[in-house]
């Protein structure tokens, strides 16, 4: 356990602030929920252990018990956050999310957006991404040349049947 909150504490920035708090608050809950620590790190070494806490998702609750999906899995995995300006600003806000929640009001944590998921997987996946935007770019380049051309094309295949129609009736008889 020590080493899941050690580790996640700063998530790789340099100092440590009331957020680092919210991080083992986070842990500790979800623990307390799942009977699990987030992370599935004891046989890993301490390097390693870190490396995945730093940068891998936390197992979801819901993986462990569906009745925890929802708005207490957004709770824990907010406090969770490894961007520490997306995790509560401070034990308080957590508790009074979890207050809400017990009370059965509309929470402040949201599900992070597909947008900043995406994000986050083009940050740590910086050369599949920029070989999947060159490959797109192709396509992309390749459907608008084609297009072009098979336009350009059809233009001259109607100018060729319109000049063969008119050569036709200049060398038909006239009535």
């Amino acid at each position: 356990g020590a080493k899941q909150v050690g580790a996640g504490i700063g998530c790789g920035e340099a100092d440590i602030d009331i957020r680092s708090d919210v991080y083992a608050l986070g842990v500790v809950l979800y623990e307390l929920l799942s009977g699990k620590l987030p992370y599935d790190v004891s046989r890993r070494r301490i390097a390693d252990s870190t490396r995945v806490i730093r940068e891998q998702p936390p197992t979801k609750l819901s993986a462990t018990d569906p009745a925890l999906r929802g708005d207490i899995e957004t709770i824990v995995l907010r406090s969770l956050e490894k961007d520490r300006d997306r995790r509560y600003q401070s034990a308080s806000e957590l508790a009074q999310d979890i207050r809400r929640y017990l009370g059965g009001e509309a929470i402040v944590a949201r599900p992070a957006s597909i947008f900043y998921q995406l994000r986050i997987f083009a940050r740590r996946n910086r050369a599949l991404c920029l070989s999947l935007a060159a490959v797109f770019t192709a396509l992309l380049a390749g459907a608008i040349v084609s297009t072009t051309l098979y336009v350009r094309a059809e233009g001259e295949r109607v100018r060729a049947r319109s000049a063969e129609a008119k050569a036709k009736a200049a060398m038909s008889p006239s009535v």
